[in-house]
């Protein structure tokens, strides 16, 4: 497994480094699914971005993500 599979995000290095966050092993399972993306003809992604969702009416609602 390439190391870059496992590798944490920028976002949590002061977790990391504080150690309020525990290191990539103890929050992976043991068994973890990996998919192989390059034998399907994908790519792995970039971290970061923006997520743009259009909500049309208040019965959208439950289309909010709850951990906003």
């Amino acid at each position: 497994m390439p190391y870059r599979a496992f590798a944490d995000a920028p976002l949590f290095e002061a977790d990391l480094a504080a150690g309020t966050l525990p290191v990539m092993a103890d929050r992976i399972p043991l068994n973890p699914r990996v998919i192989n993306l390059p034998g399907m003809g994908r790519e792995t992604g970039v971290l970061g971005g923006t997520v743009r969702m259009l909500i049309g009416g208040q019965r959208d609602v439950r289309l909010i993500p709850m951990n906003s």
